[in-house]
């Protein structure tokens, strides 16, 4: 067995809470597919999961419907939503009931605020 943490097992500061393991399978559901979560926080009051997001370059992210507003942070690289290309520094906002499949081109890094109760859709394409 490797010594090495997973990113999902990062807890990096006071203001993150340990999850139990229960929490943290919640958390990754809620962000299903997430190439790398960094650091992370589940609000089971709230029924939302915060964290830092980096994806490798051509990642295709699950097409989900939000049941509650979802914010996005970007740091770093390029996110395409609904053929818009944002950049580091754009905030953006997806209000509850609305869905999307983002996908990046170089690769990015975000923070994200979003519900665990968001719906995923495996088989399902959007279409323009």
């Amino acid at each position: 067995m490797s010594d090495e943490l997973c990113p999902c097992d990062l807890v990096t500061s006071d203001a993150f809470d340990l999850l139990s393991d229960t929490e943290r399978q919640l958390m990754q559901s809620a962000l299903a597919d997430c190439p790398e979560l960094e650091e992370e926080h589940l609000d089971l009051a709230k029924r939302e999961a915060t964290a830092l997001v980096r994806a490798e370059p051509g990642v295709q992210y699950p097409l989900h419907r939000h049941t509650s507003d979802e914010e996005i942070y970007l740091l770093e690289g390029d996110l395409v939503i609904d053929s818009a290309t944002y950049k580091a520094g754009d905030y953006l906002r997806s209000k509850s009931t609305s869905n999307h499949a983002p996908s990046t081109t170089g690769g990015c890094m975000f923070l994200v605020r979003t519900s665990i109760d968001n719906e995923y859709f495996d088989d399902l394409v959007l279409q323009d």
